[in-house]
């Protein structure tokens, strides 16, 4: 009918670069809306070692811009002057022949009117959260003596979700490893050593805390079972003979070699708590741990297999069941925790692992983990990925070439 229907630009030849699409009769039905064109408009400005590239539409004047120099990497998402989404990370690389030196420092933040922000929420309280903040912290002091200290923490808004450190840099080594949910935290170390793992289960009143120094052959658990709180400890009396003391008060007794110890003890309430422990080896450096506490006849099972002979080739096995627990029922929780460090120019750090639990309405299925973070000569790839309720969530971020994802919401 002579009228124009469609007309497409493309224009690289000045800056910004341009383009135009104008089909009204699709735009209108698109976007709900009278709108006849869309355009888009490209800056991209390089100065030296810094790089910005800016995507500028007139959709509901949405912005997308990415920023990057040596130290430093940002993407933001804004409409109407207001920032949606807005990534940042700082980091820092330095290696030589003696000394590897990585930190990142990436942060995530959601506007309250982010739509990605209310997704996230309306699915779970689990996955909801404005800001996301990570500390990532890996020092090799001295290659030849395969010295190590990392540490990587999250932040969800004000509240610590991750925390993983391990050191043997100096006595004591160190390993720690906490969450709120549903994660066991646990220290080793060696020399002025001790062992300690803490289990708070979703934040219920149900957690356990055990400190062992293998210099001494002390042993302290720190219970508090729904609001019950007590302390048993393992004192030697010499040899491979131990006491047992619950509150201070000994009832029972144990050769380490029988590998196992089992006590009885009434609460105020009434209530008999049952405790097994048991384990398969005599060396802390490597070894299984399994205690078992039976609480109004329901038992809450945890077994902790490590190897840590070599920080810089270590492997940690966590795996906690209850039945009946306060606040969260029925749980389990299982994580595999792996590292490799071959040399300055590489290293690998993995995780995988299972969350369940009966008492929350938002995780009809388990969560499944599988995360993965890898440095190859001054290349980074990190990928943290969570499943359940028939959707994946994932995390992705690569320096070369360079992607930044939160899927299935947005990749850039």
């Amino acid at each position: 009918m002579e009228a124009e229907v469609l007309e497409v630009v493309i224009d690289t030849v000045p800056s910004p670069y341009h383009f135009s699409v104008f089909y009204p009769r699709v735009f209108q039905r698109m976007f709900n809306k009278p709108m006849e064109r869309l355009t888009l408009d490209v800056h991209h400005v390089v100065a030296g070692a810094d790089r910005a590239l800016t995507f500028t539409t007139n959709y509901e004047d949405m912005v997308v811009k990415f920023e990057r120099n040596s130290h430093h990497l940002s993407a933001k998402i804004m409409k109407h002057a207001i920032t949606f989404v807005e990534f940042t990370q700082e980091h820092k690389l330095v290696y030589n022949a003696n000394k590897f030196f990585l930190t990142m420092k990436p942060t995530l933040h959601f506007h309250d009117d982010s739509y990605i922000h209310k997704e996230l929420c309306h699915f779970s309280s689990y996955t909801c959260f404005t800001e996301l903040v990570g500390d990532v912290h890996v020092v090799v002091v001295a290659k030849s003596k395969n010295k190590v200290d990392m540490k990587i923490t999250v932040n969800k808004d004000t509240e610590e979700i991750y925390h993983l450190e391990a050191t043997n840099k100096q006595t004591p080594y160190k390993f720690v490893f906490k969450s709120p949910y549903v994660v066991p935290f646990f220290k080793y170390m060696r020399g002025q050593t001790w062992f300690t793992w803490m289990m708070p289960v979703l934040k219920s009143p149900f957690d356990v805390a055990v400190e062992f120094h293998p210099v001494e052959k002390k042993l302290m658990l720190n219970t508090n079972i729904d609001t019950h709180e007590n302390m048993i400890q393992v004192v030697p009396l010499g040899g491979d003979k131990f006491n047992v003391e619950f509150n201070h008060e000994v009832v029972a007794d144990f050769v380490a070699a029988d590998k196992k110890v089992e006590f009885l003890r009434t609460l105020k309430d009434g209530t008999t708590l049952k405790t097994i422990v048991t384990w398969t080896g005599g060396d802390m450096l490597e070894n299984t741990a399994t205690a078992t506490v039976m609480y109004k006849d329901v038992p809450q099972v945890a077994t902790i297999g490590w190897n840590v002979r070599d920080l810089t080739h270590a492997t940690v096995m966590v795996d906690v069941v209850g039945k009946k627990a306060p606040m969260v029922g029925d749980f389990e929780f299982h994580r595999n925790v792996k590292w490799n460090f071959v040399n300055a120019h590489e290293f690998e750090m993995t995780w995988d692992g299972k969350t369940a639990t009966n008492m929350m309405k938002a995780l009809a299925t388990p969560i499944m983990t599988d995360a993965k973070i890898n440095f190859n000569n001054m290349d980074v790839q990190v990928k943290i990925q969570k499943k359940f309720n028939a959707k994946t969530f994932t995390m992705m971020f690569n320096t070369k070439p360079f992607k930044f994802a939160f899927l299935p919401f947005f990749e850039m």
